[in-house]
């Protein structure tokens, strides 16, 4: 898909969520990857396998929702059966971009033993109002629930929460991750800041998982948290070109891709205006101050969730 570049406010109105994904998902995100890979994820796969490895149970069954290429999924499973080669996993994993999903397919494939014993599906396909979990599962029901980084994608958090209860056993879990705003808020408002420049025709914001536990308040949900703070080198990401004051024109791709994932907005797209505040947004940042926190919400209470 082809987002055209017209530079003007019509034209940023256009771009639906679904429009947002499809073009992200359909390009290389190596962004992300550089952002994340080395310093997010393994703290993650970390915090959910010391969850897991306390489960009794010598069969548990993971639903991962937004897998991506299984950039978690793969190294949980991998260090829980390092752990117990004995478990018995079924493991369903979800994702609408087929890019993403075949990575994930071709890791399985290029590694035999990584999911050794271990019953694989693979959806693709997304959490929707109008395909319901629990019509895409039947009568399956899971141990553990996993989504992550997936809130921006979802429109009706309430009722995605309702349909992974509908698909959750009696003692299972759900585990939702995202950035914090109440820690790290230097560079929370940061994030913030960019997200709302780049967004000012979509009217979308930057998701934070305390948005979340304002729904699971209402709703009389019970749950725990983890904060998951890390440091990232921001000056190692970005090209020195925000050293000084700079024009719009003299921004690398680099920088250009970094900026894209961190607002979840094409570069082309933006207006000229909106490119500038960026840039001086960024210029103007202290990047000394690199500490980002992510959230984990350990939701385990059915509560209301089933209430409107």
């Amino acid at each position: 898909m082809t987002i055209t570049n017209r530079q003007n406010t019509k034209a940023s109105r256009l771009l639906t969520k679904h429009d947002l994904f499809e073009y992200f998902y359909t390009k290389n995100l190596k962004p992300y990857y550089v952002f994340h890979k080395y310093t997010a994820d393994p703290l993650v796969v970390k915090k959910i396998t010391e969850y897991l490895k306390k489960q009794k149970s010598p069969k548990f069954s993971f639903l991962d929702i937004g897998c991506g290429d299984g950039e978690l999924t793969l190294p949980i499973v991998k260090q829980l059966k390092n752990l117990d080669p004995s478990l018995n996993i079924s493991i369903y994993a979800m994702e609408p971009s087929k890019s993403m999903m075949a990575n994930f397919k071709n890791k399985v494939k290029m590694d035999n033993d990584i999911l050794k014993g271990c019953e694989t599906h693979f959806f693709e396909i997304g959490l929707t109002k109008e395909r319901r979990l629990s019509n895409i599962f039947k009568r399956k029901k899971f141990d553990f629930i996993l989504t992550v980084f997936v809130l921006f994608w979802i429109d009706d958090w309430s009722d995605a929460l309702n349909q992974m209860f509908e698909v959750l056993t009696p003692n299972g879990k759900i585990c939702i991750i995202s950035l914090s705003r109440d820690f790290a808020k230097e560079y929370a408002n940061f994030r913030a800041k960019l997200f709302s420049i780049a967004h000012q025709f979509t009217g979308y914001r930057q998701e934070f998982a305390e948005d979340m536990e304002e729904i699971l308040k209402e709703k009389n949900i019970s749950w725990e948290s983890d904060v998951l703070p890390f440091k990232i080198q921001h000056k190692e990401l970005f090209t020195n070109e925000f050293n000084e004051k700079f024009q719009v024109e003299e921004i690398s791709e680099k920088s250009k891709n970094l900026i894209e994932f961190m607002t979840r907005f094409p570069w082309d797209n933006l207006l000229e205006s909106q490119k500038q505040q960026i840039i001086n947004t960024i210029s103007a940042y202290n990047f000394n101050q690199d500490t980002i926190c992510l959230k984990i919400l350990w939701i385990y209470k059915e509560g209301e969730y089933g209430r409107s």
